[in-house]
């Protein structure tokens, strides 16, 4: 997805919320230049000192797209009982590192947001069928199929693996869109960022995607691109990260085509354009 902003993750207390939620800061209204953000960071990190660890882990992250480190920043939403979060104050963490650290009523940090990449009707292949990532999300289906690393090129194996968690906006909002169509008549519609398996077995971010390049299909064959464009679309888009820690494990498979979990925009930004199935030289290998 279009990320001019970059947003973080950060796993809740268990007194917060039982599980990790990530979620995006660009449509919630919290947006915030280089400056804010770190100015945000020093007041979070004087009125929680027990956030400093994680406030400074996140404090950069890399803009592939740029190629340049983007300042990063916590934000804080209202929890509800049945643990909805919201906005109901419509208020936002200071910018000011001296402002009062109180909080509005049942106000939390809740996230270092990351970014969403499919489209809510992009097709996932889970543990028995293809579903729309949307419906899966509000399921919270918990195994979806992965590239099992004991593969024989072009012969791929795919096993079940443990969802580890989902990614989706706060809320919706105006999102920067690829519709990708390749020549068997196949497409795929995901955000300029998302990470895809093009033709040489490299993970590319889908804006790095063009008519010269093909997608890799589940059954290893390759399809090439005969259209790439760009499109807007209002409302929210979602991934997964899985529990796999293997790079060929956290690939998964949307609409036919192999694609990169969360993983792969964020700790792995400085992954991709890795070679992670390498189909022209020495199968069943990875390349470090």
């Amino acid at each position: 997805m279009s990320v001019k902003l970059f947003c973080f993750l950060l796993i809740l207390s268990a007194q917060v919320l039982a599980a990790v939620i990530p979620l995006r800061c660009k449509t919630s209204g919290d947006s915030l230049d280089a400056q804010q953000a770190v100015r945000r960071r020093a007041w979070a990190s004087r009125c929680f000192p027990h956030h400093r660890g994680a406030i400074n882990f996140h404090s950069q992250m890399l803009d592939e797209a740029t190629n340049k480190l983007s300042e990063g920043y916590p934000t804080f939403a209202h929890i509800e009982d049945n643990g909805v979060i919201s906005n109901p104050e419509n208020w936002f963490a200071p910018t000011d590192e001296q402002a009062d650290c109180t909080l509005p009523n049942n106000y939390f940090l809740i996230t270092y947001c990351a970014a969403g990449c499919y489209m809510p009707k992009e097709r996932v292949w889970f543990q028995n069928s293809d579903v729309e990532i949307g419906i899966a999300h509000e399921q919270q289906l918990s195994q979806v199929m992965t590239l099992d690393s004991n593969f024989d090129y072009p012969n791929l194996k795919f096993s079940s693996s443990d969802v580890e968690s989902y990614i989706t906006d706060l809320v919706p909002g105006w999102q920067d869109i690829l519709e990708i169509t390749a020549l068997s008549g196949g497409s795929i519609r995901v955000t300029t960022n998302h990470p895809l398996v093009d033709g040489e077995g490299r993970m590319r971010s889908a804006h790095s995607l063009t008519t010269q390049d093909s997608l890799m299909r589940s059954d290893g064959k390759l399809d090439p691109i005969i259209s790439v464009d760009s499109k807007k679309y209002f409302g929210k888009v979602y991934n997964l990260e899985v529990t796999n820690q293997n790079l060929s494990e956290k690939i998964i498979v949307a609409e036919g085509y192999l694609n990169g979990t969360l993983y792969y925009q964020n700790e792995g930004l400085k992954d991709l354009n890795r070679i992670i199935l390498r189909t022209n030289v020495i199968p069943n290998s990875l390349v470090n």
